[in-house]
């Protein structure tokens, strides 16, 4: 993280990666320190994508797949792999 921290902080997807030509999911930890939810949410709003869908983790913080490693599981199986393919 140190190595990469000063380029990575002055990132703005809004303005770099405003529309992305592929379908999009965020899932974001409610309770998320690293990157707070209303970033996350403001870049959503902002992005176009074929198709975008934004999924809480009401007990997670950065790392969902972590915090609720079941739910997540569930929610790549329901909602990921059927677009993948």
């Amino acid at each position: 993280m140190d190595a990469m921290w000063t380029e990575v902080s002055k990132l703005n997807l809004v303005t770099a990666a405003p529309i992305l030509q592929m379908p999009v999911f965020f899932f974001l930890g409610r309770h998320d320190r690293w990157v707070p939810p209303a970033t996350s949410v403001a870049y959503f709003d902002a992005l176009t994508a074929p198709s975008k869908e934004l999924v809480w983790f009401e007990e997670s913080g950065h790392e969902p797949f972590v915090d609720e490693p079941a739910r997540f599981n569930r929610a790549m199986l329901e909602r990921v792999r059927p677009v993948a393919g």
